[in-house]
Parts: C-alpha cells; sequence; structure tokens
C-alpha cells in the first residue's frame, strides 16, 4: 500500500479495498469497539475491518514493522473448505452496513470494487479446495452474488484498472473454472 495522508474513509475512499483487511496488522483505539459486535462466523474480520475504518476519523500508516505473524499449516486462515460461503454472508452483510451509514450510494465505485475484489480473490483460491463439488459451487455462488448485487460490476472503473489477463480469467465464470481447475493444489 503506497503512501498516504491521515485521513478517513470519507477522505480516502479505496482504503476500503487497499488496506489489508486482517486485524493483526493495525493498531486501534479501544473506543472503537464500544458497538461492535463480533460475528462467529469464519472471515469475521472481513466484517470487523470495514466497520472500524468506516468508524475511524483519522487512519495513518507507519512505514515500520512492529510486529511478525507467522502462518502456520493447516492453521485457520490456510484452510480451504466449504465455509468459504461464509464470505457471500460475510459481504452481504458488509453491504447492509454501508447502506445503513448511508455509504453505499456515495461510494458506489468503491464499495463494488471492494465486493469484486474480494470474491474474486476466493474464487481464485478455489485451487486449493480440495472438494471439485465445492470449488465449483463457490465459483457459481460467486459469480451470482456479483451480478445479483452490482449488475454492472465487469464495468467498474478500479477493476478496469486490473492487469488484462488477471480480470479476463476472473470475469469470465468459465475461464475462471478452467483456471483454478487446472491449478489445484
Amino acid at each position: 500500500l503506497e503512501y498516504f495522508n491521515i485521513c478517513s474513509i470519507k477522505d480516502n475512499p479505496q482504503l476500503l479495498w487497499k488496506i489489508n483487511s486482517s486485524p493483526w496488522n493495525k493498531l486501534y483505539k479501544k473506543e472503537l469497539f464500544k458497538d461492535i459486535e463480533f460475528e462467529v462466523i469464519k472471515y469475521e474480520d472481513l466484517l470487523l475491518i470495514p466497520k472500524l475504518l468506516c468508524e475511524s476519523k483519522r487512519i495513518v500508516k507507519l512505514n515500520k514493522f512492529l510486529n511478525y505473524y507467522r502462518i502456520r499449516e493447516n492453521s485457520e486462515t490456510t484452510v480451504v473448505d466449504k465455509r468459504v460461503f461464509d464470505i457471500l454472508k460475510i459481504l452481504g452483510k458488509l453491504n447492509d452496513y454501508f447502506k445503513e451509514i448511508d455509504m453505499f450510494d456515495d461510494y458506489y465505485q468503491e464499495i463494488e470494487y471492494f465486493n469484486i475484489y474480494r470474491v474474486m480473490m476466493y474464487i481464485i483460491q478455489q485451487r486449493y479446495q480440495e472438494n471439485k463439488d465445492i470449488r465449483e459451487e463457490f465459483i457459481d455462488n460467486g459469480f451470482k452474488f456479483l451480478n445479483d448485487n452490482f449488475p454492472k460490476w465487469k464495468k467498474n472503473i478500479s477493476y478496469k484498472d486490473r492487469n488484462k489477463l488477471k480480470r479476463l480469467i476472473e470475469s469470465n465464470k468459465f475461464l475462471a473454472k478452467l483456471y483454478v481447475n487446472l491449478y489445484v493444489r
């Protein structure tokens, strides 16, 4: 993530998708958590972090490493299983939240891209999914989610800026399935 001045999401709405949604690489004011309800669902941090960013009056980026993160094999963050469908539930709840706080219409392009970026990331990650039926069903559901919630998502300005080959594969369900099935690990 490139440098940015102290700001809020309203000042720089692209931070919604530019900032990593992991909770471990951030420092927070504890007051931000007073009205937050934690979901007991996989990918709950994807619901939490954008809410915290929207509630923050000042977002700052430090160019220092202040902690270390260890990824372990077969940890919660590396296992790809049928709970991948939870990401679509989380995105639906997050979109409802954006509507609740009157951000959805004003920041539609950024919110649309946030959804595209997340759905495509999890579609491509299906190459780690061992169960072909789950893999195929998730890809179908991911495309359905985008088509139902953002009918013109393929024309999103930020999405059009992505690598053309990557975008070609991601925006075509057949090619996405072909890619994922060819590169199953």
